[in-house]
């Protein structure tokens, strides 16, 4: 049985150091998972494949890739690019074809306030993010306990603090 898992990545364009290192770990992945017999769907040994296109961190063309794989039917398995600008793009295409939608580079809040029924979440929102070393802070016996947090203006950033 072959899977073939769909998705666009940042080869090139500002997202491109983060695109190219989650094309090499899922290259790593296929490669190993096609190495042993170890993955079996009803008792059948799967065969992956990938069909990864480069969306050159740019919105419109994560949207048309993502509006090509779900309409052709071409992918098994619907993987999200990395950030949560293009993320959105790409979530809202894939739930509307009714598909799921594994999240693997989009952590921001919004992408799980929007109702979606179909998107799977490896990464915690990005709000989450810091709680566990505000806590820790919190628990700790300093005499002063006063932190400032500093985020840029993007909503990732703010989220994060």
């Amino acid at each position: 049985m072959k899977i073939t898992i769909g998705l666009s990545l940042s080869l090139t364009g500002e997202y491109s150091p983060m695109g190219r290192q989650a094309e090499i770990a899922i290259r790593l992945f296929i490669a190993d998972a096609n190495a042993s017999s170890a993955l079996r769907v009803g008792g059948e040994r799967c065969e992956f494949a990938l069909e990864c296109h480069d969306d050159a961190s740019d919105p419109v063309r994560c949207a048309d890739i993502y509006r090509s794989l779900c309409a052709d039917r071409r992918a098994d398995i619907i993987f999200g690019p990395y950030s949560s600008r293009l993320t959105r793009v790409a979530a809202d295409i894939v739930e509307q074809s009714g598909r799921v939608f594994v999240n693997h580079g989009g952590a921001g809040d919004e992408l799980y306030d929007r109702g979606s029924k179909m998107i799977v979440g490896v990464l915690s929102p990005a709000s989450d993010y810091l709680r566990g070393f505000v806590r820790l802070l919190a628990r700790l016996k300093l005499w002063r306990k006063r932190v400032a947090i500093v985020a840029s203006k993007s909503p990732f950033a703010r989220a994060v603090a």
